[in-house]
């Protein structure tokens, strides 16, 4: 009884050994984004927060002015292309 007792203690102390030892990992190149989804229902539409206030929509390379938001403060505007 007593040796029985003794073996598992000491298969209980080495399987805690194992699980609390730390692994040094390390990978080879940068982690880098391959693919991304969207699992939206619906196309987000964009507005103007406020009204009064002279917003500017610009183009992708943020180079042009493309739309004064003040002036299309009823609009609600829909990202047609897939960047």
């Amino acid at each position: 009884m007593k040796k029985a007792l003794i073996a598992g203690l000491a298969l209980a102390s080495f399987v805690l050994y194992l699980g609390f030892t730390t692994q040094n990992v390390s990978a080879s190149t940068a982690y880098r984004t391959v693919t991304t989804k969207s699992y939206a229902k619906s196309t987000p539409t964009y507005h103007a927060k406020n009204a009064t206030k002279s917003v500017y929509m610009w183009n992708s390379t943020l180079t042009k002015k493309l739309h004064n938001l003040k002036k299309l403060s009823t609009y609600n505007l829909v990202r047609k292309k897939k960047r």
